[in-house]
Parts: C-alpha cells; sequence; structure tokens
C-alpha cells in the first residue's frame, strides 16, 4: 500500500512542472504596425517588417495615414489552451519631439494609449493575434511597450514606430 501512494506522489510531482511550464511557455514574440489610408480605407504593409519603407510625412504621404493598427503576437504552443484570465495590455507613448521639424517646440510625452485586450483562439502554429487602434499618428515616434496580464514570469515587449514629419 505504501509503494502505491508513493507512485501517485511521484506522478503527481512530475505532472506539476509541466502544466507551471506550459503557462511560462507563453510569451510575446512581436509587433506589427499597419498604416490605415485615410483616402482609400485599406491597411498598409506591415510598417515593421524588414524592407518597410520610412515612415516620414505619412500623414501626407502616398499612403495618407493619420491612424495605425497595431497587432501583438503572442505565441503558446501548437494546439496549447489559452490561459484562463490572460490579456494583453499595450501602453504605447508619443514622444513630444519632432527632430526634422521646423518648428521645434518642446512637448511632453504623452500616453496615447493605455488598453487590455483579450486573447483570442490560438492558430494550428500556436500563435494568437490581438490588435490595438491607435489615432491621431503619424509626426511624432511612438514607443510601444506590451504585457502579458495573468500570466506569471512573462517578459515585456517593446517597440518604436518611428514616424516623424520634415516639416
Amino acid at each position: 500500500m505504501h509503494r502505491k501512494y508513493t507512485r501517485a506522489a511521484l506522478a503527481l510531482a512530475l505532472l506539476l512542472p509541466i502544466s507551471g511550464a506550459s503557462q511560462s511557455a507563453v510569451h510575446l514574440a512581436g509587433f506589427q504596425a499597419y498604416l490605415f489610408n485615410s483616402k482609400t480605407g485599406r491597411l498598409s504593409q506591415d510598417m515593421l517588417a524588414k524592407g518597410a519603407p520610412q515612415m516620414g510625412n505619412v500623414i501626407i504621404g502616398e499612403f495618407a495615414s493619420v491612424s495605425t493598427l497595431v497587432v501583438v503576437r503572442v505565441e503558446l504552443g501548437a494546439q496549447a489552451p489559452v490561459p484562463q484570465k490572460a490579456q494583453i495590455r499595450l501602453v504605447a507613448v508619443e514622444s513630444g519631439s519632432m527632430p526634422f521639424s521646423a518648428n521645434q517646440g518642446k512637448r511632453n510625452d504623452r500616453t496615447i494609449l493605455d488598453k487590455t485586450g483579450i486573447l483570442g483562439p490560438v492558430n494550428d502554429k500556436g500563435a494568437s493575434y490581438v490588435g490595438f487602434w491607435l489615432d491621431n499618428t503619424g509626426c511624432h515616434t511612438i514607443t510601444l511597450k506590451a504585457f502579458l496580464v495573468g500570466v506569471r514570469d512573462a517578459a515585456p515587449l517593446t517597440g518604436v514606430l518611428p514616424f516623424t514629419c520634415y516639416e
């Protein structure tokens, strides 16, 4: 009888780290950013991808845009369940400076978004995507910081949207 309890305790001990490991394996994997074309209603290519055009004068350029869709990619592992209560918080802070502008007036940095969104279903590669809308974008650099809420030991993710205006 003692041996039966020992095996059960050993089996339980082996299972506990697995369930904890699957939760800590959840991590923020990257940002994507798409400009919303004010003239056509279409989204640009991912402006943070390799080879994307520079983000100067986007408010008046060929793809005139004053809004940006930011997408946060979360990796959970193939066929992994979404942890209960897991959410993504995105904080977007607009820089007060316009380094190439003729009007170099000093402005304070300002938070343009501080929002939490829920994780949706996971695709067959183990990823889920959460979108956030940024209004009034285009001339000031925006620093992005994403956090996993409700998941222990998850590192935040940071990124930069290098908007600038040359006038």
